[in-house]
């Protein structure tokens, strides 16, 4: 699967949808954290996209996979669930 650049606001609203919230933003920077202490820095700019770089280092602080940042990114109003269901089936690695 191939991973695209898509909006920060995309990737706002689909850790949202998993329980992240926006704790504090310092510039362009939105610093958003999950009540069992995960935290991601996400850069918003206007009009630009996260490339795949950025998506990826995301994905990597959330500990989440690309298909699980796709399928949120859907704005499916099942992903809190699955995701979250995904996540305690994954935490053993």
């Amino acid at each position: 699967m191939k991973l695209r650049p898509v909006e920060a606001e995309a990737v706002i609203k689909a850790l949202g949808r998993i329980g992240f919230h926006p704790v504090r933003q310092r510039g362009s920077h939105l610093i958003m954290k999950h009540p069992d202490g995960r935290s991601t820095v996400i850069p918003v700019h206007p009009g630009e996209e996260l490339g795949r770089g950025i998506l990826m280092e995301i994905m990597s602080d959330v500990r989440m996979r690309i298909l699980a940042l796709e399928l949120g990114l859907a704005l499916s109003r099942n992903m809190p669930q699955l995701l979250c269901n995904y996540e305690n089936t994954n935490s053993d690695s």
